[in-house]
């Protein structure tokens, strides 16, 4: 049973990859690779699934920290210092959004830098104490 989270993309390049390893271990076997050559091949193996591995783990990191925990957090209070980190925009974040929440993302980060603006402005004409 395949996993319910593929999308009919993923599930033809499950079924492609399955596939290729197939063929490629009747092809080792006609050859008859010795016992080193075999053992490489598996190490090579296993190094794309590691660097696949690691680049969806690169993707639900920024899903979960860059585009959630930490816009939280920047959102909590706005800012005197316009020129503070949680102002400026965060590419990392901004990459894996939708069309729809980098809109809203970039629409909350203007307001955000117009308010800390203001009270900018005013902390320095000496209105604000």
């Amino acid at each position: 049973m395949q996993p319910t989270y593929l999308t009919k993309k993923g599930e033809w390049a499950m079924k492609i990859s399955k596939i290729r390893l197939a063929f490629e271990l009747v092809y080792l076997w006609i050859r008859a690779l010795t016992y080193q050559e075999i053992i490489y091949w598996i190490k090579v193996q296993a190094r794309i699934a590691h660097a696949c591995l690691h680049e969806f783990c690169g993707k639900v990191k920024r899903s979960i920290w860059n585009r959630g925990i930490l816009l939280a957090w920047y959102r909590l209070w706005i800012r005197k210092d316009e020129f503070h980190k949680s102002l400026s925009l965060d590419p990392f974040a901004i990459r894996d959004m939708d069309t729809n929440r980098k809109f809203k993302y970039l629409n909350n980060l203007a307001r955000r830098r117009n308010i800390a603006h203001q009270r900018d402005m005013q902390s320095e004409s000496g209105l604000v104490p």
